[in-house]
């Protein structure tokens, strides 16, 4: 039995039209299975919505997720149904609550979809499609069924928030997720008044991925912009001179090709007017605005691009000793390490009963016996671990090659790792993410929070630092101290120059007391 529509209505002047679309939407309500009371609800804010639409000149095909969002937030004074003495925004039917108000106008949004009255890209289909398959690619990589639900719940959002907004997936770019990131949600079901702490915590990562799926699909393009600025496009040759004849990393040729294209404002394209007094006065100008660090590093750059230059012959060889050398005295401060007991309480931190405490142990004795850097442990390959020869290789900075022998005990912990811990995934890298999708880690800054945490999870304070060179320079002060020569352990650090490795018979108390003088006068 259905709900009776008011016959007020009757007496305006498009009362048929108005009758006859609330009468379509209750047959709507009642085929959907809504309860009666339900139904009369929606009815009340179904005529509340066309009144309004009325009243503001919205045309039908029009409706969106805008327009719900201004009926929501309209100060009503809409006219009532002709004989009767309520108000659409006090105690009209289905109108008691904001929230109400947004349910009855999605319903009724709905409706209109559903009977072609209003214009909407159609992807619905499409989407439901799309979400199923991510969700089986996530199933496939490993994720959890906790994760599955939640997945589900925030692709599900972003899709119906782009169909409300008129947005076809094929258009959804970087700027379209930021905007969904931020919206104001009047989403239908579940979704309406997700906070906006939900969408960016809970549901960042998801949609992110989702968007990448979706790419991999080939249904986008690009989605995300690169965060990282283009390489200037005038030094394409020094970039390709970088990787090919000095092996340097895309990170290291980014950071001379910003130094560079800085000190180029100053000094021109021309390399044949460059001269001792201008490299100099450009350098001069921009450490100035940068601590000493910084200008060290920029004077780096700027020898780096005139032996560049130099190469192909546009400028002489000897304007690399134009570059002025910024004060920076060698040997002139301690490694920043920790004791040998500190180092064994850190890596027995570890909580062997979990998948990431037994990763993490393995990384930590890498770090400590073999004093390896970050990098060298994100980009360890099983194909390195030589297991009949206990020996590693390694490749490491500037792409130099080396092998290091591989102590029982790191060995047992890194065969520990594989055999009962590692993801069961077809990949090179050895050192794994413990959560889906299983791949390895983005770069040394992970191996930096990881030493970070151990060292909190056993109480040991550090002088300075707490990332993987800690654990390099405690390795290394162990060694002398224990009476191992400075050779030896510039050839296990891989050091490329022995004045580097001498810094570290600071730290050799006992050997530095034997050379001490007494004091003069000193009567003991």
């Amino acid at each position: 039995m259905r709900a009776k529509v008011n016959p007020g209505l009757a007496r305006e002047a498009d009362t048929g039209t108005r009758l006859q679309y609330l009468l379509d939407f209750e047959s709507y309500l009642d085929q959907a299975g809504f309860a009666r009371r339900t139904i009369k609800l929606n009815l009340g804010t179904g005529r509340h919505f066309l009144v309004w639409l009325e009243d503001t000149h919205t045309q039908l095909k029009l409706v969106n997720g805008s327009t719900i969002r201004r009926f929501r937030d309209h100060n009503c004074q809409c006219p009532p149904p002709p004989g009767t003495g309520f108000r659409y925004g006090t105690d009209g039917i289905g109108n008691n609550t904001i929230r109400e108000r947004v349910r009855g106008a999605n319903s009724f949004l709905r409706f209109l979809e559903k009977s072609e009255h209003t214009d909407h890209p159609a992807d619905l289909e499409l989407a439901r499609d799309l979400l199923e398959k991510f969700l089986d690619d996530c199933r496939l990589v490993g994720h959890a069924p906790h994760t599955i639900h939640t997945s589900r719940a925030a692709a599900g959002h972003f899709l119906t928030w782009l169909h409300q907004s008129r947005i076809s997936i094929r258009d959804v770019n970087e700027d379209i997720v930021n905007r969904f990131f931020g919206h104001d949600c009047v989403c239908p079901g579940k979704y309406s008044g997700v906070s906006e702490h939900c969408l960016t915590s809970d549901y960042g990562w998801i949609i992110r991925r989702f968007a990448r799926h979706l790419v991999s699909k080939d249904i986008l393009r690009d989605v995300f912009k690169p965060h990282e600025e283009p390489l200037c496009a005038k030094l394409s040759d020094f970039h390709d001179w970088l990787r090919r004849h000095r092996g340097v990393s895309e990170h290291t040729i980014r950071e001379h090709d910003r130094a560079v294209c800085t000190l180029l404002e100053h000094l021109g394209d021309d390399p044949g007017l460059y001269d001792a007094a201008s490299i100099r006065d450009a350098l001069l100008y921009e450490s100035q605005k940068s601590s000493l660090a910084a200008a060290r590093r920029v004077a780096g750059s700027m020898r780096m691009y005139l032996r560049f230059l130099a190469s192909n012959g546009s400028c002489a060889g000897s304007l690399v000793g134009a570059v002025p050398k910024f004060a920076a005295w060698k040997l002139s401060t301690l490694p920043k390490y920790i004791a040998v007991d500190d180092v064994e309480r850190v890596i027995e931190s570890c909580d062997l009963n979990t998948a990431a405490g037994i990763r993490d142990r393995a990384i930590l004795l890498l770090l400590a016996r073999l004093g390896l850097r970050a990098g060298d442990v994100v980009k360890l390959r099983l194909s390195d671990i030589h297991w009949n020869q206990a020996r590693l290789h390694l490749c490491g900075k500037s792409g130099q090659s080396a092998v290091l022998p591989l102590p029982q005990d790191v060995g047992d912990a890194v065969l520990d790792y594989i055999e009962r811990a590692r993801p069961n995934v077809d990949k090179e890298r050895v050192f794994l993410r413990v959560y889906a999708p299983h791949r390895g880690f983005a770069g040394p800054n992970a191996i930096t929070m990881l030493v970070r945490q151990a060292l909190k999870r056993a109480g040991v304070q550090s002088p300075g630092g707490q990332g993987a060179h800690l654990l390099r320079h405690s390795a290394a002060t162990g060694l002398i101290r224990s009476g191992t020569s400075l050779e030896t352990i510039g050839a296990l650090l891989r050091h490329k120059s022995p004045i580097t490795t001498a810094i570290y018979a600071k730290v050799d108390v006992a050997m530095l007391q034997e050379l001490t003088q007494p004091w003069i006068g000193d009567v003991r």
